[in-house]
């Protein structure tokens, strides 16, 4: 009797743990984990003080409730007249939910739909079913990090939607896309509808989001990537910016995080760190001084680490002149490159000098002369992959210096070259 109850009760283990493993495997196969720590899942509940809106549509508020305080949502419109009316909004000690169910009261043609996975918010007509929106089915090919969100992801999957959807730079001529979009996303396998490839997008940076509207004699839509920065250095950095790096990095002591703190994370070991405080800056470029954070950096290292998280914040696209624009404002950034010791971080200067065409000896002697982990491979990895996706100098660099790990082996560095992750999944018959 008591084989037989055992026999069963293993039976039903195993069908729980069958079930469970279903379930994994899903929720691994459809979103990829969003990089930003829950943000989204609870920007709308974050207090803001001292909220002040007055706008004459539904887009331009939007764009004073995302871009004053950061509280990122993406938003789909049409051409009917019943968006353009006033909304005021003027309260002390407000949440963006209240905020945004204000304007929805005022333009109640409207509502509003976040995504339980990654927490996304849309903006869009009650017309429109939030499954309606953009659910042209698109397939990723393959895995792929540190893929530039503009030229590799955006430009793909608009051309994969016209005649519907468009970019924003077509009919533009000569116009150079703007260094803030070429921030890396992180792509998984799969099949996903564009609006879900748009979310993607949004995890990866907490200051971007999608407008997409329509306008004109045709039907089709713009889709508009939106930067959603604020310019006002006499203002403390945003509510949504300063969360953002809570969840990330943890709570500041006076609230709002130091110079110390940002250089301190930059120069951390831990990527996801490193990465983070990179976010934030871009979030509140206008808050913080370069030229301070570079300048009061404690040692060389520091220095460095704090010199290519910058980098990544604000220039990003300029990789050819970095640090000669760096060195020539901030004269110490040059006598501090001579002094590098930490091996890890010897790595990333050696491929960005590359990148730049400059001398790189003095590092590398320090990367030939110390064997890496497989811990401090990883440390770096995120930031290897993404140099040596933009050049193929980098890239022959890599294999001159035999770092371990199947992401630089002869193939892998070939792959990095591949920028086809996009394809439209046919539709099946009617």
């Amino acid at each position: 009797m008591n084989g037989a109850l055992d026999s069963e009760r293993g039976g039903t283990i195993r069908l729980i743990l069958i079930f469970v493993l279903a379930i994994l495997w899903g929720a691994g196969s459809a979103i990829a984990k969003s990089p930003n720590f829950g943000w989204d899942k609870e920007i709308l509940f974050v207090q803001i003080d001292h909220v002040d809106i007055e706008a004459h549509s539904i887009d331009e508020a939007w764009l004073q409730i995302t871009k004053r305080y950061l509280i990122r949502i993406n938003i789909y419109t049409d051409k009917p007249e019943y968006q353009n009316k006033l909304f005021a909004f003027n309260k002390d000690k407000v949440t963006g939910k209240e905020i945004l169910n204000a304007l929805l009261s005022e333009y109640p043609e409207f509502t509003y739909t976040q995504n339980p996975d990654t927490g996304i918010i849309w903006i869009h007509p009650k017309k429109v079913a939030y499954g309606d929106l953009l659910n042209q089915k698109i397939r990723i090919s393959h895995d792929a990090k540190g893929v530039p969100m503009y030229p590799d992801i955006y430009l793909p999957l608009s051309k994969l939607l016209r005649p519907d959807f468009v970019d924003s730079s077509s009919g533009s001529v000569g116009k150079p896309p703007p260094n803030y979009l070429f921030y890396d996303v992180e792509l998984t396998a799969g099949t996903y509808s564009a609006r879900e490839i748009l979310d993607l997008c949004c995890s990866a940076n907490p200051s971007k989001a999608f407008w997409i509207s329509q306008s004109g004699a045709t039907e089709a839509h713009t889709i508009y990537p939106m930067p959603l920065a604020y310019p006002s250095p006499v203002a403390p950095p945003r509510v949504g910016a300063v969360r953002f790096w809570e969840l990330g990095i943890g709570k500041s002591t006076n609230g709002i995080p130091t110079y110390k703190q940002i250089r301190e994370a930059m120069a951390s070991r831990d990527p996801q760190k490193r990465l983070t405080a990179s976010l934030y800056l871009e979030a509140c470029d206008d808050n913080y001084s370069t030229k301070n954070l570079l300048e009061k950096a404690e040692g060389a290292d520091q220095s460095i680490w704090t010199a290519l998280g910058a980098q990544y914040a604000i220039w990003r696209g300029e990789n050819t002149n970095f640090f000669s624009i760096i060195i020539s404002a901030i004269p110490r950034v040059g006598e501090d490159l001579k002094n590098i010791k930490d091996p890890c971080l010897a790595v990333l200067v050696s491929l960005q000098l590359t990148r730049e065409s400059k001398d790189t000896s003095y590092v590398d002697q320090i990367v030939s002369q110390h064997s890496f982990t497989n811990e401090e491979i990883d440390s770096i990895k995120p930031e290897i992959i993404r140099m040596a996706r933009s050049s193929n100098a980098v890239r022959e660099k890599i294999r001159t210096m035999h770092l371990a790990g199947p992401e630089f082996s002869q193939d892998a560095l070939r792959e990095l070259e591949n920028t086809n992750f996009l394809e439209v999944v046919p539709s099946g018959p009617k």
